[in-house]
Order: C-alpha cells, then sequence, then structure tokens
C-alpha cells in the first residue's frame, strides 16, 4: 500500500531501471466516451459516478493532457488539456500533484473541490528545475510528502524518511534522482540527485517559489481520505524459474500474490550493479503458468485499482483481463498517475 514510501528509481533501464515511460507497446487509442460532467457534489464524487460508472477510474499523465479514464477504456474525461510529464494521486488530501511537459512547475487539482468541468487548476510551485538532465538512472521522482511530526520533532534530518510520501515512483532505492514538496506548516521543497551526485540540484530546488503555499498549509487540517490498511496474502514460490538470473539462485521464483486477483507476480532476476535490477512477470494461478504478452513483464512500480480489474504502470493502464488499454498508449505516456478511492502499490 502507499503507506511510508520511500524513493526508488522507477524500474529497469539498460542501466539497471526501467523507466515508468520506457514500455515499448505500441497501439492506436479506439473512439473513447468523453463524459462532461454533471457538476454536482464533489469532483471526485463526480469522477466516481460518472467515468467510473462501476468500475474504478485511474488518472492518467501523458501527451493527451491529464485525464480520468474508467479501468475498461469506456470512458474518459480530459482534467487538463496541455500534454502532462508526471502526475501523483495524493490519497491522504485527495489531491491530483503533476507537471506540464515543459516540467518547470507544480501545480495540483483539488479532488474534494466542487465539481466543475475543467476543474481550477492550483498553481503550487514556480521556477521549479527541469530534471531531465538528471535522468542517468531513470525519471526524476516528483512527489509530496508529509512528515511524522514526533519524528521531524526528534530528529529533523530523518522527517523526510520517516513520513508517508506519494511519488511517480515507490520504494527501495535511492538512485534516482528526486524533487519532494513537503506537507508542512512552513511548505518546502527538498530533493536529492542520487546517483548523480550533483551539488547544484538542491540549490536549484531551493530557489523555486511557492505561491500555492496557503493552499498546501491548509492541507494539514484536511482528513486523512486513505482506506484502511488491508494486510495482503504471504509470499509463496513457482518452480522452474532460471535460478542463473538471480545472484542468491533461491530470489529467481520468489513470488507474491495480487491481492484480489487469481496473478502472483514472480522474480525472474535479481542483479546488483551499480544499482539494483530486478524483474517480475505474472504467473496465472489458474492456468498454472507465466502470463504471455510483454505486458506481464511490467509489473514493477504497478498500482492496482481499488476492484482489483487492472493495474497502472509505466502510465499504461493494464487490464488484467485484457492487457493494456489502447487508450493509454505507451508511446504517449507520461510518469506516475494512480487510481481514485486508494490503490495497491507493488514497487521495486
Amino acid at each position: 500500500m502507499r503507506n511510508a514510501f520511500g524513493i526508488t528509481a522507477l524500474g529497469i533501464t539498460a542501466a539497471g531501471i526501467v523507466a515508468l515511460g520506457a514500455c515499448a507497446h505500441r497501439t492506436a487509442p479506439p473512439p473513447m466516451e468523453n463524459t462532461a460532467t454533471r457538476a454536482t457534489g464533489s469532483l471526485a464524487d463526480a469522477l466516481t459516478r460518472e467515468i467510473g460508472a462501476g468500475r474504478a477510474v485511474a488518472i492518467v499523465p501523458g501527451d493527451d493532457g491529464l485525464r480520468a479514464i474508467s479501468s475498461d477504456g469506456a470512458r474518459q474525461r480530459v482534467l487538463v488539456a496541455a500534454p502532462v510529464a508526471w502526475a501523483v494521486v495524493d490519497q491522504r488530501s485527495n489531491v491530483v500533484w503533476f507537471g506540464t511537459s515543459a516540467r518547470t512547475a507544480i501545480d495540483a487539482i483539488d479532488l474534494d473541490a466542487p465539481a466543475a468541468d475543467p476543474p481550477p487548476v492550483i498553481a503550487i510551485a514556480t521556477g521549479v528545475p527541469d530534471g531531465r538532465n538528471m535522468e542517468m538512472v531513470g525519471p526524476v521522482v516528483y512527489g509530496v510528502v508529509y512528515p511524522d511530526a514526533s519524528s521531524m520533532a526528534e530528529s529533523p534530518g530523518m522527517a523526510w524518511d520517516l513520513g508517508d510520501k506519494f511519488t511517480t515512483s515507490s520504494s527501495s532505492n535511492m538512485n534516482a534522482t528526486s524533487l519532494l514538496l513537503g506537507i508542512v506548516a512552513t511548505p518546502e521543497l527538498s530533493g536529492s540527485s542520487g546517483y548523480l551526485r550533483d551539488e547544484d540540484w538542491p540549490t536549484q530546488i531551493a530557489a523555486a517559489k511557492l505561491p500555492g503555499r496557503e493552499f498546501v498549509i491548509g492541507l494539514l487540517a484536511r482528513k486523512d481520505h486513505r482506506a484502511p490498511w488491508v494486510a495482503r496474502p504471504g509470499e509463496t514460490r513457482v518452480e522452474g524459474i532460471d535460478p542463473a538470473n538471480c545472484e542468491d539462485p533461491e530470489d529467481c521464483g520468489r513470488a507474491e500474490p495480487i491481492a484480489g486477483t487469481h496473478y502472483w507476480r514472480v522474480m525472474t532476476a535479481n542483479v546488483m550493479g551499480d544499482v539494483r535490477h530486478i524483474s517480475w512477470h505474472l504467473y496465472d494461478t489458474d492456468a498454472k503458468k507465466l502470463v504471455d504478452g510483454e505486458w506481464a513483464t511490467w509489473f514493477t512500480d504497478a498500482y492496482v485499482a481499488p476492484d482489483h480489474s487492472a493495474f497502472l504502470a509505466s502510465g499504461v493502464v493494464v487490464g488484467f483481463d485484457r492487457g493494456p488499454l489502447a487508450a493509454t498508449p505507451a508511446t504517449r505516456a507520461g510518469l506516475g498517475g494512480g487510481w481514485l478511492g486508494g490503490d495497491a502499490i507493488y514497487d521495486f
């Protein structure tokens, strides 16, 4: 789940990390129903009712804008018409944080605000450094973090590590460059250059402006929207996975059940180098075999929908029963995204 995330690279590249936009699956989007809002209740309620219509709703960034899309790909609504490079669904405050293709600002859409089409966009930060030259081991990790108050008082330097993070990637690896907005009484931007060890990166972040400071401060009084924690099934194993691809042969074949589905993700590679390289492959427990198709290897930093019908990975919505949705082609995908109403994340 999304409690107490750390920061990791977004997946595996030739250097060992896969970027969220790196999937090569190409599909042409079919006609979709672009459903207009009826402007009743909160924006989250309207999207759940009108776009979800009984299905889960994904918030997906990409070249086609920031969109709310039903998990079956049948309905969508464009929330931001301009290309969006990254987005984070903050389950705690019910806010979507995002950055446009220029990557020099952080904006937000308040899901608790009254429904409107298009919804108002709140300018949060300007003058943010463009991190595209910082992506040696994968895309910059963008996100927000809520430090633990007691930990912050006892060990200020550790506060960010002990807080709740909502980011464009998950936990377990500190090699990627990061840029985080702290949701505290005195909001601030911070970040690490990760593997690059670039001393200019934190300095450039500190020079950014925060015109949305008052909005951020107001979130501290907002109720926590996260669903209660639900324990996951314990780890199991699939035999017959080639042990040569793991430094510890016992790692190959380790399997993690995906709650609410008849699928497991099975470790097929685990190799340490300058950065760690882990590969997973979906396994169908009904068919008792690895799932065919490239998309079955995308289950890293995967966000599973609250209705367990689909997952979001590498900016692509993938139905467990149908594969990648043509509505979210990888060639036009952004970083991150998430699901309304909670999701389960299966990280690095």
